[in-house]
């Protein structure tokens, strides 16, 4: 996965599941264009949270994918309760 963000929306990753010792989610968080997080291994599902650090409007999302047959994306107002 990788996240193309135009205007960059700042972020921190709180939980994967599973992630790569090449391509951790961390990467997601330097700022630069193509960082890509991946997961260790064949996994049949994996999840990764982020938080964004400030309260933003977002009005678009483009994710990345490396022959993932579904992504799902959730929304919270309330952090992760």
């Amino acid at each position: 996965f990788f996240f193309d963000i135009f205007m960059r929306v700042p972020f921190k990753v709180v939980n994967c599941s599973s992630e790569s010792h090449k391509l951790p989610a961390k990467n997601l968080e330097s700022g630069e264009k193509f960082r890509p997080w991946s997961t260790d291994g064949d996994q049949k599902k994996a999840t990764l949270d982020l938080m964004l650090t400030r309260d933003s409007e977002i009005k678009s999302i483009e994710v990345g994918n490396y022959g993932s047959a579904f992504v799902q994306i959730f929304v919270s107002m309330d952090g992760f309760n």
